[in-house]
């Protein structure tokens, strides 16, 4: 079992539901936004360890997780918390990827899944830490 597909079991198809409702979008939109986030922040975490600085910032960018993210993520989506997970989620990635690097994956992100600007940033800021927990 590879890392992508560990990280992607925890967004079980009741977690995909919730977040696909919390950002007005259907489950098969949502599924497949999430299929394109979790290879590609682990992507970056690997891009990310090839910097000079990189292997500094790493233990750094993932001390920061919320070490019980995922067995609270079905609480948090949807509820009055999404909004500060999702600001420390884009805040990780940013760090990680640096910012013009995740507005140009939010860009991305958008234009493969079909979403607007605002679901693609919280789709990222929602799922990127559950790759990285």
């Amino acid at each position: 079992m590879n890392i992508a597909t560990m990280a992607a079991q925890h967004l079980t198809p009741m977690i995909v539901e919730k977040i696909a409702k919390s950002f007005g979008i259907t489950h098969p939109v949502a599924q497949k936004a999430i299929a394109a986030i979790v290879p590609t922040v682990l992507a970056s975490l690997l891009g990310a360890s090839r910097k000079p600085d990189g292997l500094r910032k790493i233990p750094d960018i993932l001390g920061k997780a919320d070490t019980g993210l995922l067995g609270n993520l079905g609480d948090l989506i949807g509820g009055p918390k999404q909004g500060t997970m999702v600001g420390a989620g884009t805040g990780m990635l940013g760090s990680l990827m640096g910012e013009s690097g995740l507005g140009s994956l939010t860009g991305a992100l958008g234009k493969f899944a079909g979403v607007d600007g605002k679901a693609s940033t919280g789709l990222l800021g929602l799922v990127g830490p559950v790759a990285l927990a």
